[in-house]
Parts: structure tokens; sequence; C-alpha cells
């Protein structure tokens, strides 16, 4: 699932705007490269989270943490470390504006540019696919507060099925006593409770 679009545009002369667009881009999710927003989400990778404000529309913050995994977090937070708050998600497209023309770039555009359609790529996913990404987060995210995180909103959106059971029964294994101890209560019954 690649439909994402590409425009580079030069503004003025004074700067370039880079966007990536999508159907499947980032549903319900803005993204603000530093900026304060209003209705938070907190990934539990503290790093990203006091560097990035992630704001999603309210019920929807499972979508939010599915698609925000290590490898797009990571590339996000290099993203917004080289440009700040130039870099936002809103709306289904991904901005990157930039200082100075196009010209001014020099070769560095199409590193950046492939940056951004990384991006796009890591915040694109189809509804259907949620579960199984939440899933693969509570295994094998770097960061224990993140595979609870995305264990538990799992446990509480997808309760019962066998997704959440499997991912249950891996998270049995987990070196943190907080995650094992929701990975049991999802092998064991249909109810948990973020």
């Amino acid at each position: 699932m690649d439909d994402l679009k590409l425009d580079i545009t030069e503004v003025e002369k004074s700067f370039t705007r880079i966007d990536v667009a999508g159907a499947h881009l980032g549903p319900h999710l803005t993204l603000w490269g530093g900026r304060p927003c209003a209705h938070r989400v907190a990934t539990g990778d503290a790093v990203f989270d006091s560097a990035v404000e992630v704001e999603v529309t309210p019920g929807h913050q499972a979508m939010a943490l599915a698609l925000l995994n290590h490898a797009t977090r990571r590339l996000i937070s290099s993203l917004v470390r080289q440009h700040g708050r130039q870099l936002t998600l809103r709306d289904g497209c991904l901005r990157l504006e930039l200082r100075g023309s196009l010209l001014e770039q020099g070769p560095l555009l199409t590193s950046i540019v492939q940056q951004c359609l990384a991006v796009g790529r890591g915040l694109s996913l189809e509804l259907e696919r949620l579960a199984d990404a939440l899933a693969a987060n509570a295994r094998t995210d770097p960061h224990a507060d993140v595979r609870l995180r995305n264990l538990e909103t799992l446990g509480v959106v997808f309760r019962g099925s066998p997704t959440a059971r499997g991912a249950g029964a891996s998270a049995l294994s987990d070196g943190d006593a907080r995650i094992r101890g929701v990975g049991a209560a999802l092998t064991q019954g249909p109810s948990v409770r973020a």
C-alpha cells in the first residue's frame, strides 16, 4: 500500500515545501514538531513524547499508538531535530517547510524527501491492520512503556480477539512485570482496562 503523493513546491524563492499525502496517511492524527496541542497522545517513549506533539481525534488513540512504531518515531524524531516546527501532519498531509529555494537545498533535498516519504509510509495504515500493528508494537518496541500502552490498548479495543490473546501470550515472556500482568489478563478473559 503505497498510495502516497509527493509535491515539492518553491514558494517565492524563500522556502521549499515538501508535501506527502495519501488516503491512509495518519488518519485522525495531527503531528506538530515541538508545538503544544490539545488532545495529546503519549506513546510511552519519553524522548519522542517530549520532542513531538501528537494530537488525535478523541476516540482514535489506538490508531496513533499503532502508527507510531519505533522505526516511525525515529524517522519523525530525526526530522524534528533537523527542522523543528517546520514538520507537521494534518488532514492526511505530512508537510515540511525548509528555508531557502529549491536550488539552495542542493543535494540534501533528495535525502530529506526520502525521509519524508519513509515517514509517510510509516504513518499509513489501513483500519483492518490496526490490531496487528498494536500487537507488533507490544511485542517488538524497545521501550517497555510503549509496549505496555500498545498491549493495554489492544486489550481494550480488541478485547477477546485472537490477536489480543496472541499478543497476551507473547507478553508473558516480556522482561517487564507490568507487561506480563496485562498479558496474563489478556490470555484469561475478555476484559482488560487500560
